[in-house]
């Protein structure tokens, strides 16, 4: 049998076009079932309620309120009732001698990350919004909190006290517009 440069090339596509089809066909009959099956679990482990490494409030009574501290051994945060706003910040090390009838008390810092939101020119607060929640992921060291403000944004806030920077803490907010809307960050 006599070959031609066309009969190779011809021959060696046939051959990767076979190879595509049988890679489809294992993809789509044995993969994308194991892939879905994946995924739903993903999903289903998104389901706080059942997931064993989160705690989840829903319902806030500020007067009833036990603020969640996130703290990496130098830096700590104490979480509040109130949205966008933390009740304390201490630092380990840092003692009041004089405080409470001359023993030394852990000294509470400048509240660096309370945060104040002015939408459509009217400032919000916890009487202003819905669907509060906060979540305590104790796998990865955060608290998020989310609420919506009227028809007009959706806010999801993260705090964490970061373990690999000691003196660190990140809060990320992010806010997304439902509507047109003016939003202004206040930072104090």
């Amino acid at each position: 049998m006599r070959l031609s440069k066309f009969n190779n090339t011809f021959t060696f596509f046939g051959f990767i076009v076979l190879i595509l089809f049988f890679m489809k066909k294992v993809i789509l009959e044995w993969f994308l079932p194991v892939l879905l099956l994946n995924h739903s679990m993903l999903l289903t482990a998104q389901d706080f309620s059942t997931s064993a490494w989160h705690i989840q409030a829903q319902k806030i009574d500020p007067n009833h309120y036990s603020g969640i501290t996130l703290a990496n051994g130098i830096i700590g945060i104490v979480s509040s009732p109130e949205p966008l706003k933390v009740k304390d910040v201490v630092l380990n090390g840092a003692f009041d001698t004089y405080g409470r009838g001359r023993v030394s008390n852990i000294l509470k810092t400048f509240e660096f990350a309370n945060m104040d939101l002015d939408v459509d020119g009217r400032r919000i607060s916890g009487k202003d919004i819905q669907n509060y929640v906060q979540t305590l992921d104790m796998k990865n060291a955060v608290l998020t909190t989310t609420f919506q403000h009227s028809d007009k944004i959706l806010v999801k806030q993260s705090m964490m006290a970061l373990r690999h920077l000691p003196h660190t803490a990140l809060i990320e907010v992010e806010i997304t517009a439902l509507k047109d809307v003016e939003v202004i960050p206040l930072y104090f």
